[in-house]
């Protein structure tokens, strides 16, 4: 990905980022009324924008950070909204025979949420390349789960099973054309994350980043080399 940000005031900066996708597994697993497990590839880009304040008391550095990006994907009807609040803070530790260089070291925590309703289309064969001839063999498992219901529940699910009978019969004609829509709610089990992360401040210009996500849910890793335009004018906020 790439990002650009500026220091608009002494302590506030903004930024916007921009990145790829590419190749995320998605697996499907549906236990009732058919089984079925499968695995797509999937790409798409992302742009977001972002916001951060900080502030140190002597050595320790707190910041604050809130990012929202918009992840888009042809799969999808509407992009995907991903919102992330970021609380960083340690201890920053100067070279005084080297003003331009320290290296800071933070822990933190991570929230993180998206917005819950998907809906989007996926051609059938790429969801499911063998499913031609898994047709007759789903039939089989909807007849088999319909016929164990006990006859109260026959009448609650017969809309069900007519629906995805005729579903099927109409899949296996047109198999090749046909596209599942498809429409979900999702959430996250556990939003917040544990962050440890350094840096090492070389000069004015260059730094290198790294930084970890751990516990909760998810786990990530980030590194990467920064480098910092300067624009030639006047600092208001200096004297």
């Amino acid at each position: 990905n790439l990002r650009l940000d500026a220091w608009i005031l002494p302590f506030l900066n903004v930024y916007g980022i921009v990145g790829q996708t590419k190749k995320a597994d998605i697996n499907v697993n549906l236990v009732k009324p058919i089984p079925l497990d499968v695995t797509t590839q999937v790409s798409g880009t992302y742009v977001g924008y972002g916001l951060m304040t900080a502030g140190a008391i002597g050595r320790i550095f707190v910041s604050l950070d809130m990012n929202q990006s918009y992840n888009y994907n042809p799969r999808l009807d509407d992009p995907a909204k991903i919102t992330i609040f970021g609380l960083r803070t340690g201890p920053v530790f100067r070279f005084p025979k080297k003003p331009e260089m320290n290296v800071t070291i933070w822990g933190g925590a991570m929230y993180s949420s998206f917005n819950g309703e998907t809906s989007g289309n996926i051609p059938t064969l790429e969801l499911a390349p063998n499913a031609p001839a898994k047709i007759d063999e789903l039939k089989g498992n909807l007849d088999t789960w319909y016929e164990g219901l006990s006859p109260a529940d026959r009448l609650k699910y017969a809309i069900i099973y007519n629906r995805l009978g005729e579903g099927l019969d109409n899949l296996g004609e047109s198999i090749e054309d046909s596209y599942i829509q498809y429409s979900f709610n999702k959430s996250i089990d556990n939003p917040w994350n544990m962050l440890i992360g350094a840096q090492w401040q070389i000069n004015y210009r260059w730094q290198i980043r790294t930084e970890a996500q751990i516990l909760g849910d998810r786990t990530a890793g980030l590194f990467s080399l920064n480098y910092r335009f300067g624009i030639k004018g006047k600092n208001w906020f200096s004297k």
